[in-house]
């Protein structure tokens, strides 16, 4: 229950953030996180976890109207998540496993709980849906690759215009209408329960440089916290 109040003050905060501070700022901005103890405590143990593959989400900040990934560079947002994810966690202490990392022989039903787990991310990084269902799923999962947790991380990238010079009002740059949120959440493969999560925002496409300063920044507060 006490968790639940944290998450729900959590919501409370990222809304705040994003409707006040991130109006008014570019660069990456941390919004909070839960259950560092955790997360420290299993990274110092190098727990065992796997990571799947980013949940993505492009929508036209205007309308949010939803956008096809791949006219918004999906691919290459992909790679950054994944490969700045796996690092930030494997730096931690963690033992990080992926697809690859799966004997060639278990790697068609692993990608197929894959699928069907990403199919259901909504449900999986909440903390008040029934997971139920989900939970053979998740079994499966740990028994194939030995891990323990897995590792839920989410964009959603609002598209609209880029930062431009503004001659006629300020004389200065304008800033950009389009943002990013990550999300990063370690799930028990035991129970569904969520272990840790942390969360940043940037007002820049999930393309650009700040992008990546914002998923690195995950990872190196909960590390200034455990020094």
């Amino acid at each position: 229950m006490r968790f639940r109040l944290q998450i729900s003050v959590l919501f409370l905060l990222v809304s705040v953030v994003l409707f006040s501070n991130c109006a008014t700022t570019s660069g990456p901005v941390l919004i909070g996180s839960l259950g560092d103890t955790t997360f420290n405590q299993l990274a110092a143990k190098g727990e065992v976890l796997f990571l799947l593959p980013p949940h993505m989400t492009f929508e036209d900040v205007a309308t949010e109207t939803p956008l096809p990934p791949d006219s918004q560079g999906g691919d290459q947002v992909q790679a950054v998540m994944m490969s700045t994810v796996f690092e930030g966690l494997q730096v931690s202490g963690f033992r990080v496993l992926t697809l690859d990392s799966v004997e060639t022989n278990a790697q068609p039903s692993t990608d197929n709980i894959i699928q069907r787990l990403n199919e259901e991310c909504r449900v999986l990084t909440s903390v008040t849906k029934n997971k139920s269902a989900l939970l053979p799923l998740l079994s499966q999962l740990a028994e194939i690759t030995g891990a323990s947790v897995a590792c839920v991380h989410t964009v959603r990238a609002k598209i609209g215009t880029g930062a431009m010079y503004d001659p006629i009002f300020s004389g200065a740059m304008r800033q950009g209408t389009s943002s990013s949120t990550i999300n990063v959440v370690l799930v028990s493969l035991k129970n569904g329960d969520i272990v840790w999560s942390n969360v940043s925002f940037v007002r820049h496409k999930p393309t650009s440089n700040e992008f990546k300063k914002a998923v690195k920044m995950l990872f190196e507060t909960s590390k200034k916290r455990r020094n």
